[in-house]
């Protein structure tokens, strides 16, 4: 069976781990046929290109269909497939979309790095301070690449704020209020993870792109 691809209507979630994007792939989900949250697909598509003598076309047609079979069902008619990564590169999102077409929307999550790693270090235990700072300063130079609408998780969000986001897409009439149960640990805060955040605040939240983004 093949993909209508011109039809074919999903929306990625990506940033870096404890930046929301569970919580907001879940609130999507709601409205989607089909639900994928970090399943790890990179580590098939991200090299696919140097695998010899094999039918790329053929096999990413084939992993389109057991994908969305084996995917967790959503409970909505609004999208086909809501695609929550964490941590995405863009030679997987290439592949996913030979596999579902492009995504109409792509939506990348920030949080300010005292929550960020507040949250991590209890997620992660075994994670050291600089492999959180690499985590957290990576996906920002991949946004570079990839791109999308901006969220920023933490405290200031709402449920009016993100009803109003993720229109046209409504959201369901008995969605809970948004509750922020997050915490800090600025003494975890590198001052180049620090430096990132507020250099990619200040060029795409002000100007003419910030109508893009959901300021704090």
């Amino acid at each position: 069976m093949q993909i209508d691809r011109d039809n074919f209507k999903w929306w990625l979630i990506y940033g870096p781990p404890r930046t929301g994007t569970s919580y907001l792939s879940r609130l999507v989900a709601r409205r989607a046929r089909h639900l994928v949250s970090d399943w790890g697909l990179g580590h098939i598509l991200n090299n696919l290109d140097k695998v010899n003598d094999l039918n790329t076309d053929r096999f990413l047609n084939d992993f389109a269909q057991i994908v969305l079979e084996s995917a967790r069902r959503g409970g909505g008619q609004y999208l086909d497939l809501c695609f929550k990564q964490a941590i995405m590169l863009p030679a997987e999102l290439t592949q996913l979309s030979k596999m579902f077409g492009e995504p109409q929307r792509r939506i990348f999550c920030i949080r300010a790095p005292a929550g960020f790693v507040a949250s991590a270090i209890k997620k992660f235990p075994r994670f050291t301070p600089t492999d959180l700072e690499e985590r957290y300063v990576k996906m920002f130079r991949i946004y570079d690449q990839i791109g999308g609408d901006i969220l920023e998780y933490g405290p200031q969000l709402s449920i009016d704020d993100l009803s109003s986001f993720l229109a046209p897409m409504k959201l369901p009439p008995n969605t809970e209020d948004f509750v922020y149960r997050g915490s800090e640990r600025t003494d975890l805060v590198t001052p180049r993870m620090q430096e990132v955040y507020e250099n990619f605040k200040d060029k795409h939240f002000n100007g003419p792109g910030a109508a893009f983004a959901l300021k704090s």
